[in-house]
């Protein structure tokens, strides 16, 4: 049985009811738009079929993508809006015209697929630096997933047995590669880097302590203490003490000189703006000059990652450093970990052959 209401700004409210389902809402401009949503809503729910096998008829993908930035993205970690934002874009882009009813898990693999086969784009440079990799693939089909879900659970614009989401899974990541300086390479960007001080500073606490771009530039003068500083700003949303040699802490508390407890160490440049520093112009310049390629910033962790294990230090203090949260997630530096064993060996057989002939 279906009712109706006028709201205080003048639109119309129909509820419709019926024994053993929950009660159905939706405003309208007009009445007469209101009552025939209802008898068509009414006259599905007598087949005993359900709101979403209505709405998964009218709705598109367009519309779940619009309506799931609009309610679910303020509901996220700000860091994460660009990923979201960009992957649910591609869906949309798409799929967009599509309507629900006729989506099916093959239209998500096979973008999936095409997401894969395209240059990536960083940071809005004119140029591709390759394809997206499948780590990156992986994220927007999760992404993908979570806006189909958001339509199934929460707007009951989906059915249970039709979210493609159900069907789709993941490609697998691989260990990929990490990308990581050579000796040469390093002195080369850190004679570049020399030349604008405030991306040194940043680089160098980079390569000294693996802590990720954004925990770097949000530092404040606040967060440094005589053997570490506290990183606030991180990927896994949690507050963790990263333990720091005295030359990485000399930095910290120069750029700390003057500045009050909750001023950026890395300020912007305009006094009244609320974000640390940009430093992806300086960065990108001291890259071209050096002749680094296919490099990015997070690679400096995989560069301290990479000198941590190859002087001997074990994976799971490597992974504590890094702030992992899984021990997995630092199994990809397993492999120097193992070149640094085979020198250990390789050591040890001299030593004992050295001892041999003396007996």
């Amino acid at each position: 049985m279906a009712s109706y209401r006028e709201l205080d700004n003048g639109r119309i409210m129909a509820v419709v009811r019926k024994a053993g389902y929950k009660p159905v809402t939706k405003t309208f401009d007009k009445k007469r738009e209101a009552k025939a949503w209802a008898t068509e809503l009414e006259a599905e729910l007598g087949k005993g079929r359900t709101v979403a096998h209505l709405e998964q008829t009218r709705r598109t993908v367009g519309e779940l993508v619009d309506r799931y930035l609009h309610d679910h993205l303020p509901n996220l970690k700000e860091s994460s809006h660009s990923t979201t934002k960009v992957a649910v874009a591609y869906l949309k882009d798409h799929l967009g015209n599509v309507k629900l009813s006729e989506l099916v898990p093959a239209d998500l693999t096979n973008l999936a697929k095409q997401a894969g086969s395209e240059p990536a784009m960083r940071h809005n440079q004119k140029n591709a630096v390759g394809v997206r990799s499948p780590k990156t693939v992986a994220r927007y089909i999760t992404l993908w997933k979570a806006c189909l879900q958001y339509g199934e659970v929460q707007l009951r614009w989906l059915t249970h047995d039709h979210n493609p989401a159900h069907a789709v899974k993941k490609p697998n990541r691989g260990e990929g590669v990490v990308r990581y300086l050579s000796d040469e390479e390093r002195a080369q960007l850190l004679r570049e880097t020399a030349k604008h001080p405030a991306l040194h500073d940043a680089v160098l606490v980079s390569l000294w302590t693996g802590a990720r771009q954004q925990e770097i530039m949000g530092l404040r003068a606040g967060d440094i203490r005589a053997d570490h500083f506290v990183l606030n700003s991180t990927k896994v949303s949690m507050i963790r003490m990263m333990p720091a040699a005295p030359e990485c802490i000399a930095i910290l508390k120069r750029r700390a000189e003057g500045l009050e407890p909750e001023d950026h160490l890395w300020p912007a440049k305009r006094a009244a703006s609320t974000k640390p520093l940009n430093l992806r112009k300086p960065w990108e310049a001291a890259m071209r000059v050096a002749g680094i390629t296919d490099f990015r910033w997070h690679d400096l962790r995989h560069s301290a990652a990479s000198m941590l294990v190859q002087a001997g230090v074990p994976l799971q203090h490597v992974g504590q450093l890094l702030g992992h949260k899984q021990a997995s997630t630092t199994t990809i530096y397993a492999h120097l970990s193992d070149k640094t064993l085979q020198n250990t060996m390789g050591r040890l057989a001299a030593l004992a052959s050295i001892q041999g002939a003396a007996a």
